[in-house]
């Protein structure tokens, strides 16, 4: 297991291919929002260190009220909800 006990891939800082990995983390997490949690709880509480770093938190929130998806699709009603 890579991430083993670590509070991030390289370590105790995130490096680049944790934001990578994070940003496809995250699209899952937009069309099956539970998926990571039941399938993969390490995994996910990793998502959620990602998600909280100040910088990480500030554009999510900010991102929250934009929609994503041609109107109509999949994508798009999913990230309206």
């Amino acid at each position: 297991q890579q991430l083993s006990n670590q509070a991030f891939f390289g370590g105790s800082t995130p490096h680049f291919g944790d934001f990578c990995f994070f940003h496809i983390c995250d699209l899952i997490s937009l069309v099956s929002p539970d998926y990571l949690t039941s399938k993969y709880p390490a995994l996910a509480a990793w998502a959620e260190r990602v998600r909280q770093l100040p910088a990480i938190s500030e554009y999510l929130s900010e991102r929250s009220s934009q929609t994503a998806g041609f109107p109509g699709s999949y994508l798009a009603t999913v990230s309206a909800k």
